[in-house]
């Protein structure tokens, strides 16, 4: 039966597993879950076994991928990061995503790509789901942007983060033994501390600016669904982070929101779930091309941002008043506080000013089930 559902661009799979990734099973869902159902659907696959930080990247950025369908990838999200990287640092990357749809299975302690892709399959989030998602679905785009810092530039599909939901992901690492847990107890030691950042954050809205809201989009008023951006339409882009944004904001007044404030946190979201567990984003797709804002003032009380996390398991953390939802087509964050670092996609990258563009909607790909948003051909 899953012979006959075997989609044909699995006949021939790169699969890339992170044995010490998370809680350290992504080498048993891999013998256990993964290799069984591609056997069973007589999918051939080359397997590699990452055995050290950037092994992945490495990996792909020199590899021949040219005979491989897919990549097939075990772990949590940094493991998809090093892999779109790798693939970005190719001259052919174009190409190479063109015919290299990615299918994530969740082996890390994180894993919101791979809980976004089945939200939107409608599927439960578990390793054997995955692979059959993997198996029988169809291409579809996944939104990627530009992040760009003082002195290097990155690839995300995920998520950015500033303050505390970046303390308490960058420092549990130690906890990762804990699984999702870790984020709890470490967000929990957070919410006690209650650190503010200083801050100007500039946002290209999506919407336009009426006296101090965005249109429909602040707060609670954010509705169910995300307004899609319609393919081919223009990708914003801003000026090098070197130069002020002055001169953009007073030509496009009411197409810019600059906040200058004390901050908890600023969470740049791409994906419905940033783990398993956490609905971050409510109403956003893979395929939107607009990042999400979401943003905590320091106005904000201990038992207001204790709700706005436990809210996050629902997504309900929307409604609460404190936390701030605003969508841009581009922005750019300057920290005006010395001690602070970024969390992208679960990594950290270079602190200091820092500027997101979508770099593209209609470039990198994932599999899956919902073929109202699939592509006709991979190729």
């Amino acid at each position: 039966m899953l012979t006959r559902l075997c989609s044909p661009l699995l006949l021939y799979s790169q699969v890339v597993v992170n044995p010490v990734g998370g809680t350290g099973i992504a080498l048993k869902i891999w013998k256990r879950d993964t290799e069984p159902l591609l056997i069973a659907g007589n999918v051939e696959y080359t397997l590699l076994t990452t055995e050290r930080v950037n092994h992945a990247k490495e990996y792909v950025t020199t590899e021949d991928l040219s005979s491989f369908c897919t990549i097939v990838i075990i772990g949590g999200d940094g493991l998809i990061f090093e892999v779109v990287s790798g693939i970005m640092a190719r001259d052919d990357h174009a190409q190479v995503f063109k015919n290299l749809p990615l299918a994530p299975i969740p082996g890390g302690s994180g894993n919101g790509l791979a809980k976004s892709i089945l939200h939107e399959c409608g599927e439960a989030c578990t390793t054997k789901v995955a692979t059959f998602v993997a198996i029988t679905g169809a291409p579809a785009y996944l939104d990627i942007s530009r992040v760009t810092t003082t002195s290097e530039s990155h690839f995300s599909f995920l998520a950015l983060s500033w303050g505390m939901i970046a303390d308490v992901d960058i420092n549990s690492e130690s906890l990762r033994w804990m699984g999702e847990a870790r984020f709890t107890v470490s967000g929990v030691s957070r919410i006690i501390t209650r650190k503010l950042y200083r801050g100007r954050l500039s946002m290209l809205l999506a919407d336009t600016v009426s006296g101090d809201t965005v249109t429909g989009e602040n707060s609670s008023e954010v509705s169910d669904t995300v307004t899609e951006q319609k393919q081919g339409t223009a990708l914003a882009k801003l000026p090098p982070l070197c130069e002020s944004l002055d001169t953009c904001v007073a030509e496009n007044p009411d197409s810019w929101l600059v906040l200058e404030d004390d901050f908890i946190m600023v969470w740049v979201v791409q994906t419905s779930h940033a783990s398993t567990t956490m609905y971050t984003g409510p109403g956003v797709t893979l395929n939107d091309g607009i990042f999400t804002l979401t943003l905590v003032r320091g106005k904000c009380n201990r038992s207001t941002l204790l709700k706005i996390l436990v809210d996050m398991e629902t997504g309900t953390h929307f409604q609460i008043p404190e936390m701030e939802v605003y969508r841009a087509k581009a922005f750019r964050l300057e920290p005006l506080t010395e001690d602070g670092l970024y969390s992208l996609d679960g990594e950290v990258i270079e602190y200091g000013p820092v500027q997101c563009e979508m770099h593209s909607t209609t470039s990198l790909q994932i599999l899956k089930t919902d073929n109202n948003q699939a592509l006709l051909s991979p190729k």
